[in-house]
């Protein structure tokens, strides 16, 4: 073989061993991306270094946990029979001492609440009826 029949593969093998360092170059800074990318991964979604103590989590449950008591204390039934006598009788009360505000008859409204006419809102000026 001549001299110049191997110029062309010397210079190709050049080529090829300077594409594997390349590839080989590539291959160790993908493997390096991939890496810091699972080490983000795991910092960010892992597993956090500080843990919880059992005492903590308790003061959270403080106001169930009294909760749960106060339920379980028996409530007698005169109790509750005579505190809803005090609320209607406080409600009542209540409503008395709003309705004392109001002026007298034409602009009060029923005891069910509903107006049986125009009239009874707006006095004598209304004349119609619902």
């Amino acid at each position: 073989m001549t001299n110049t029949a191997i110029e062309p593969y010397e210079s190709l093998h050049q080529r090829n061993v300077q594409l594997e360092q390349k590839v080989e170059y590539l291959t160790r800074q993908l493997t390096w991306y991939e890496e810091q990318l699972r080490l983000a991964q795991h910092k960010r979604f892992g597993a956090s270094s500080e843990r919880s103590d059992a005492d903590q989590l308790r003061l959270f449950n403080e106001v169930e946990t009294e909760a749960a008591t106060e339920v379980e204390e028996e409530v007698l039934p005169q109790e509750t029979e005579a505190m809803a006598h005090e609320k209607r009788k406080r409600r009542a009360a209540a409503r008395e001492e709003m309705l004392k505000n109001l002026p007298d008859g034409k602009n009060r409204v029923s005891s069910c609440r509903r107006p049986t006419s125009v009239s009874v809102l707006w006095g004598n000026h209304a004349r119609n009826e619902f």
